[in-house]
């Protein structure tokens, strides 16, 4: 009986820990005009069940002088948040294929 259970735990810990796959998050942040915008903080964020939904943000990272940014993590991402004074945009991750890679094209507003 013992055992039993200790391979049910072992099975119930894997399947709420998830594989320990990487999955890169990459893409370009730009303006209306299609000008690459430096210095967006892009911030990675999972939804964590404590009782309720409460966000906890897991990675960061600024554009470079293209607006390009590429992060690698091994966590799964709920969505995504882009900051620029004034804007914050934030997008729902949803991958379009079975890869482990996310490609983002965002515009953000200048004001």
């Amino acid at each position: 009986m013992h055992r039993l259970l200790r391979r049910y735990i072992f099975l119930a810990l894997i399947l709420v820990s998830g594989c320990s796959t990487t999955n890169t998050f990459s893409g370009t942040v730009r303006d209306t005009r299609g000008k690459p915008l430096q210095g967006v903080n892009v911030q990675l964020w999972q939804n964590q069940w404590i009782p309720f939904y409460l966000p906890e943000r897991i990675a960061e990272i600024e554009t470079d002088s293209k607006g390009r940014y590429n992060i690698k993590i091994k966590k799964r991402v709920s969505f995504i948040v882009y900051e620029d004074s004034p804007i914050t945009f934030s997008k729902s991750v949803k991958p379009k294929s079975n890869t482990n890679k996310h490609y983002h094209e965002i515009e953000i507003p200048k004001i």
